[in-house]
Formats: C-alpha cells, structure tokens, sequence
C-alpha cells in the first residue's frame, strides 16, 4: 500500500491486534489525530462495524494478517510471528500489541527490526485483560490442554519483563501482575481506562430524579463473567417492586438468556426484561431514561482487574451506579456520589445496594456534574504515549500504586 499522503517524515506506529473493537479504533483515532502514520495489522477481514470511523483516519493503512483457526491465541504465534515479520521494514518507530499473547510476537518483531539494520522501536503491550485466567476457568478441556502444552504463563511473565511499556484499564490491574510474576513495573506501568473518546452527547445528562425507567444493564450475558445468579437470586431479599431493563448483544441466539427469561418470569419482585440494543446514535438517549446503571460480575482474575465500557458511559451520563466490589470497580467508582457496591456473589446485599442506590437517585441528592476533557480516552492516551518514538504529549500517567481493597 502507498505512504499517507504529507506524513512520510511523521513517526511510524505498526499497531497489531488480533480483531478489530472499540478500544483498538480509539487508539488508532488519538495516533492518527498527532500526525503518526500507523500500519494496523489485523487478523480479520471484517471491517463492517467501524467503517465509518476508519474511513476518517487518513493516517492509517491496512494489512489483513490471515491465519489457521486454531483453539487459541498462543497456539498460533508462531504463525502470527512469521506473518508479522514481512510487515517489520525499518523504519518503524514504535509497535504497539493489543493483547499479552499478541505481545511477545510484538517483542519479536521489534527484534527483526533491530537485525536489519534499523534501530530497535519500543514496544507497548496493552494488558487489558487477563487472558491466562480466561484460558484458566474456561471450561474447555481443549483450552486447558493447549494452556498445559503452551504454558501462557510463562509467555505472560516474558512479556512483561521485556514490553518497554505496559498499558492496564485499572490501577488495580498492576499488583495482581507484579504478584503474580514477582516483577516490579515502576516507570514502565499506565493506566489507560476504556472511557469514551469523548461525552456521548453534546446534551447534558438529565437528573435522575427525573428520569422514568429504574435500572438497566447494558452488554452481553454469559455464566463466567457476568453474575445473573444473584441477580435472579436477589429477588428474595428485595422488600419491594423494582424493574431492571437488560439490553442485550445478540439476544436471540443466547440459550443462557432465554433460559434466563423463563426463571425471570416467576420472580416475586424483580420484573427483568431482556431487550434488544438500541443503535449507537440512540445510547445516549438510552441512559438518560434510567437512574441506575447495574454492572453485576463474579469475583474472579478474569473480573476483579478488568472494567466494563458501560461503567463509564453510565458516568457520563450521570445515572448512579450499582456494581459488584471487584477491586477494578471499586478503584474506579471511589470518590463517585452516584457510586454503590455490593459483596460481590452475595443475592442480599445485591437487592440491599440496589434499593439504596435507587432511593439515591430519586432522591436527587447529587445533580451530575460534566466530565472534563480529563475524564475522556485522547487525554489518558496521550499521557501514556509521552516520551514514546516521538508520539504523545506532556505529563505522562503512571500507574497509582496505591492498595485497593477486595471488600467495601
């Protein structure tokens, strides 16, 4: 593919993701909007969902990296590596992977680079989530197999001795790892959190006193990861009538969901609807119609140090927020008015928090206040950008290091 226009002097980010969703469109959108020029390589096809958005990046250009479909991500980087390494022509200034197994290709790639006579880039490894706990608790025996065979522990600790850079989506993400490995981070750890690129309308969110529907939750329902046990099993405990709207992705090819549906239809209390998603242009109108946005998970590594979009679209929009006390929750909703935890698994103090943080919404005790340009993803990213191959802006963000609690 030819050089984007104007930009042949600018720095050169080779970004290599397995797929293509939100988090990595937003990193391209902030690298192309500083003037870097940014190769994607990608090991999809389908394009389909973000079209429009990558249309507009006129920095960026495209390499689809085809693979064998294998059982996981580690079985075949030794497929990726060989793919990937055609891409590595010198000069290229920083290499960014979205993922830990993705990220020791990524090492490897810096390395060729260094052989052919080109200075050795840094490399960022985004560590947004804990994929040695998915392959862990999937119940798969194959997954497991193939995690005896490729050992993705060990691939993890290599790669956070050897990334340049670590970027987490929670503060409390970087001593779960550091314990886990027994590395120190210092200087090489950031925080950058999955909020939007910026407020999700230019309108300012309503009270929520005044707002009709009760609490909703938006996303995707499984049994690994989001808790709908103790969401049903609260009804018990509830002391009166409440209504949570749940929109779903792919709603009807969920068995899980319609199974849910069915155990819903004999609750006491607690009316749950299962809905269809609305469009992206009709999100934000969404959350302005409810008061309380719920983010029930299970305690687990996959969970405790990971956080969910919706958290934050729900604080952009000022509902107040029930969620489970991961650490990765309760670091983020600390210092929020709207903000209520509940022991995580635990159906009583499920309903207990629920009614609380419904009586809170309604009782217009804290008017949402608009996030400054702070809150949004272009500033976190430039931070955790600065000082890298000519990328970023001032005032990079270190991880806090400070203790995060596993119970309110």
């Amino acid at each position: 593919m030819s050089e984007p226009r104007g930009r042949r002097d600018a720095p050169h980010v080779l970004v290599l993701v397995p797929d293509l969703e939100i988090r990595t469109i937003k990193v391209c959108e902030v690298l192309d909007g500083l003037g870097a020029r940014v190769t994607l390589a990608t090991e999809r096809h389908r394009f389909d969902t973000w079209n429009s958005r990558l249309r507009a990046l006129s920095g960026t250009r495209f390499e689809v990296v085809s693979h064998p479909r294998l059982p996981t991500q580690l079985a075949w980087n030794p497929v990726r590596a060989a793919a990937l390494r055609r891409l590595a022509v010198p000069p290229v200034d920083l290499v960014y992977a979205r993922d830990i197994f993705l990220g020791e290709v990524a090492l490897g790639v810096a390395d060729a680079l260094a052989a052919r006579g080109g200075a050795r880039p840094p490399v960022v490894v985004d560590v947004a989530d804990d994929y040695v706990s998915v392959l862990r608790e999937t119940p798969s025996r194959l997954r497991r197999a193939y995690s005896r065979v490729f050992d993705p522990r060990r691939v993890e600790g290599r790669v956070l001795r050897g990334a340049d850079r670590l970027w987490f989506v929670v503060p409390a993400a970087v001593p779960h790892y550091e314990r886990r490995h027994g590395v120190s981070l210092d200087g090489r750890a950031s925080v950058v959190r999955n909020v939007p690129n910026g407020p999700l309308s230019a309108a300012p969110p309503p009270p929520p006193a005044g707002r009709a529907g009760e609490a909703l939750y938006v996303g995707t329902i499984d049994r690994g990861i989001r808790d709908f046990e103790v969401v049903l099993a609260a009804d018990a405990h509830l002391t009166r009538p409440v209504t949570m709207d749940c929109y779903v992705l792919s709603l009807n090819r969920n068995a899980y969901v319609r199974e849910l549906a069915a155990r819903a239809a004999g609750l006491r209390h607690l009316r749950l609807r299962f809905l269809d998603p609305v469009p992206t242009d009709r999100y934000a109108a969404l959350l302005d119609g409810y008061r309380v946005g719920v983010i029930p998970h299970r305690r687990n590594d996959i969970c405790d140090y990971t956080v969910p979009n919706k958290l934050y679209d729900y604080l952009d929009r000022g509902l107040t927020v029930l969620a489970s006390d991961n650490p990765s929750n309760v670091s983020e909703l600390e210092g929020e008015p709207g903000g209520f935890l509940y022991r995580g698994e635990d159906p009583r103090d499920f309903a207990a928090q629920l009614e609380r943080a419904l009586d809170h919404a309604a009782s217009g005790a804290s008017v949402p206040a608009p996030r400054g340009a702070g809150f949004y993803f272009p500033a976190a990213l430039r931070a955790a950008l600065d000082g890298l191959a000519g990328v970023g802006g001032a005032g990079a963000a270190p991880a806090r290091r400070a203790a995060v609690p596993h119970t309110r």
